[in-house]
């Protein structure tokens, strides 16, 4: 038994004496049993979400001094942004910055430095156009790679397979993602729809014209998005 198990039977035991019965005595030690046990399951619970986040912070992306990063642009404002000099990573991310400074908390700075993980903050340099906070949460940054990493990252991937329906060579279209239309040299137009192959991941996703749909590709669908 605790020590604070041990002090609150004794204050319900002094309590008993003072009302003068027994029943008193059953009914405090009942309510503080109950007490006891709520407010350990409320420290187990706190525990529990304070080793999750511990957790989270251990197994994030860690970025070092002067990696580059996209910056979720999901709280910042476009007047801050100067969109001719930054390229955008679709509509959320904007970048790539470099990384001046790294924060750790209170809890990580007590570990080893090999242990402490990935760093709960980043310092940026930001552009003179963004009068922001120049620090930033870890999970609203998102790694940068070039053009030759991307490159090499899809080509680990295996092209969708294709597979010959009367001798002739045909690609399985899962479903439609989107539609756009493409202006194209004299002022004409060409309908494109970003297809996404059968069997394989968003990596493959590809535009494809109306013509090159009707003609070698064989889909599993209706070609309809909302498949």
């Amino acid at each position: 038994m605790s020590q604070l198990d041990l002090f609150l039977q004794a204050a319900a035991g002094q309590h008993s004496k003072r009302k003068g019965g027994e029943g008193t005595a059953h009914e405090m030690a009942s309510k503080f049993a109950a007490q006891l046990e709520d407010a350990r399951t409320k420290l187990e619970l706190a525990q529990q979400r304070q080793r999750h986040q511990f957790d989270q912070r251990h197994t994030a992306k860690s970025f070092q001094l002067g990696d580059l990063v996209w910056v979720d642009a999901k709280h910042l404002t476009e007047n801050i942004m100067n969109r001719e000099s930054f390229r955008k990573l679709g509509p959320r991310w904007h970048g790539p910055l470099p990384i001046t400074e790294r924060f750790f908390s209170d809890q990580q700075r007590e570990l080893p430095e090999i242990d402490r993980g990935a760093p709960v903050a980043y310092r940026l340099k930001l552009p003179p156009k963004w009068r922001i906070h120049d620090v930033f949460a870890q999970h609203r940054l998102k790694e940068y790679r070039t053009a030759d990493e991307a490159f090499a990252l899809r080509r680990q991937i295996p092209t969708p397979a294709k597979v010959l329906v009367d001798g002739q060579s045909q690609t399985h279209v899962s479903k439609i993602l989107a539609r756009r239309v493409k202006p194209m040299k004299g002022g004409k137009e060409v309908e494109e729809f970003l297809v996404r192959w059968t069997g394989y991941s968003n990596a493959h996703d590809s535009w494809k014209t109306r013509e090159s749909l009707n003609y070698g590709v064989n889909s599993n669908s209706s070609r309809s998005s909302n498949n």
